[in-house]
């Protein structure tokens, strides 16, 4: 189980930092690059912000959770 556990983390972890490396392989340039690495924060930052406001106001925590 542990083993499951660290193999998740790792390639989790590793995404973000090896995310424009492997962008700047695929042809794009370093401007491209960090423009194409920024979208993807942005909107979990908004998804986390809009589901903690509806959890809040529903009082459906675990709902969110999920």
């Amino acid at each position: 189980m542990q083993f499951v556990y660290f193999s998740c983390n790792v390639s989790f972890a590793s995404l973000p930092v090896f995310h424009s490396t492997i962008l700047t392989k695929l042809g794009f340039t370093a401007v491209h690059t960090q423009g194409l690495s920024a979208p993807p924060y942005f909107a979990s930052f908004l998804i986390t912000i809009l589901s903690t406001y509806i959890a809040d106001r529903t009082q459906q925590r675990g709902t969110m959770v999920l």
